[in-house]
């Protein structure tokens, strides 16, 4: 019996009986085609405003643009000002005052240029350049003239304990040292400590003035300092490169007494690569990682800080290490990215978003190794699990650059994630101006003006007392 087959009858294809989507098929694909025209235009754009340095040097063009736009993250740092001499200037400053320069590979390959700071390293180049570092002086404040908005010089007396009307933490030139040479303490405050930005000091001392530089008041001869030891992950915002934080670093390494890691952002002056935000998360990991196997920090004396796009950075640190007791210190973070562009003036508050998608790397390796999602920084935080770490969020009250609700809704989200939570609105006297580039943590200046980092260092100190969670709020005008 020969054997037979049946088949089912094949149903016609779809497009015959649809012969309308035949005629707008080719307006579909017309239309993915100028969408993604568009998007590549608005996303070269804000690129650009996202990595502002790390796309500076990519053309003549891009410096343009970013010369021409004066809102939002730029005005942290006009490029017109921009010099590399200067550049090269504070780099070497560091160089002199203790850094250790290394390029280091990221996780994707790309060669970042790194310095680590020690601050055990800077007081032993002090003081094999003449120097020393005076713990908690008891002093008299005599005059306190202020120059401009950056600096002020201090008369003061050393005095008995009992007199003090503060104690400060100085570097003086050391007269009791037979090896000392004052050419080579010149050598150093000219091209290392004048280049820091610290408080210049004038001190009557047994009976005789020296000049010096403050490092940190205290308003007590023991005061609660922080444990020593501790290690600065410092993320850089997009508009820096990190010897243009010269500031920021000896604030840190100095008032602290606590070493530090910077790095360049790929595609960042001498770090290679292009500037993404898989790229910079990648590169974060690998100094953390650095700091934790090579030099044996642990990870719960890790803090990660950053201001603005750096703070985004630094929280995804807190997610990526969050369950190994990591520590976040963030100013002026935005919850989102997408929020910020809403911030901008238009049209680039509309436009921008379309390109959001941009500021993403698209290199497969990257997009392996690291999650990426456009800067959500409040979705990381809202999505972590435990408690762990302390967390200490800095805000200005005159931002107009990221959204109004990143303080309120950064610090909730990280109430729930952290053992301690911190948090500081800064009120600047000025109500007309964009407060997102002010330097609220000041060490230097008026007392005004140190309250801020006095009450951080404050609440750093604080981290290893064992405590329940718990939430601190301030406000200083």
């Amino acid at each position: 019996m020969e054997a037979t087959s049946k088949t089912e009858p094949q149903s016609k294809s779809i497009d015959y009986l649809h012969p309308v989507k035949y005629v707008l098929k080719p307006v579909f694909l017309v239309t993915d085609m100028i969408d993604r025209v568009f998007q590549g235009i608005f996303g070269y754009l804000s690129r650009i405003g996202v990595f502002s340095f790390g796309e500076w040097n990519r053309s003549w063009f891009k410096r343009k643009i970013i010369e021409v736009w004066k809102r939002g993250c730029d005005t942290t740092a006009d490029r017109k000002g921009y010099s590399e001499e200067r550049h090269l200037i504070a780099y070497n400053a560091l160089i002199k005052m203790g850094g250790i320069q290394k390029d280091v590979y990221s996780k994707d390959g790309t060669k970042l240029n790194t310095m680590m700071f020690s601050y055990e390293r800077m007081k032993q180049t002090i003081e094999g350049f003449g120097g020393e570092i005076v713990s908690t002086l008891p002093i008299t404040i005599q005059d306190r003239s202020k120059k401009g908005s950056k600096e002020s010089t201090i008369g003061a007396t050393q005095v008995r304990t009992e007199e003090a009307e503060e104690f400060a933490d100085v570097i003086l030139f050391n007269e009791n040292q037979n090896r000392c040479n004052k050419t080579l303490w010149n050598e150093l405050c000219k091209d290392g400590l004048n280049h820091l930005g610290l408080e210049k000091i004038k001190l009557t001392r047994n009976g005789q003035l020296v000049e010096g530089y403050v490092i940190k008041h205290w308003d007590s001869e023991n005061p609660n300092r922080p444990k020593e030891g501790q290690c600065i992950i410092r993320c850089c915002s997009p508009t820096e490169s990190y010897p243009m934080a010269k500031r920021d670093i000896a604030r840190h390494v100095l008032g602290l007494r606590a070493d530090l890691f910077a790095w360049d952002h790929p595609g960042t002056w001498r770090s290679e690569g292009l500037a993404t935000e898989g790229g910079y998360y990648a590169a974060a990991e690998t100094i953390v990682d650095m700091a934790h196997h090579e030099y044996g920090y642990d990870i719960k004396d890790m803090w990660s800080c950053g201001f603005c796009l750096g703070a985004a950075v630094a929280i995804h640190l807190k997610k990526k290490y969050h369950k190994e007791g990591i520590n976040l210190f963030v100013q002026n973070a935005f919850n989102s990215m997408r929020q910020t562009f809403k911030q901008q003036d238009w049209p680039a508050n509309k436009l921008a978003i379309y390109g959001l998608p941009e500021v993403e790397s698209h290199d497969p390796l990257t997009r392996a190794l690291v999650e990426q999602d456009r800067f959500d920084s409040l979705g990381k935080l809202e999505n972590l699990e435990g408690q762990y770490g302390t967390s200490i969020f800095i805000h200005t009250s005159t931002d107009q650059t990221i959204d109004p609700n990143s303080c309120a809704d950064l610090v909730t989200a990280g109430y729930f994630c952290s053992e301690k939570v911190h948090s500081f609105m800064f009120e600047p006297e000025r109500k007309d101006k964009n407060g997102h580039s002010l330097d609220v943590l000041k060490s230097n200046g008026l007392p005004e003006e140190r309250r801020v980092w006095d009450t951080c260092v404050d609440w750093i100190a604080q981290k290893n007392n064992v405590a329940l969670p718990t939430v601190t709020v301030g406000a200083v005008g």
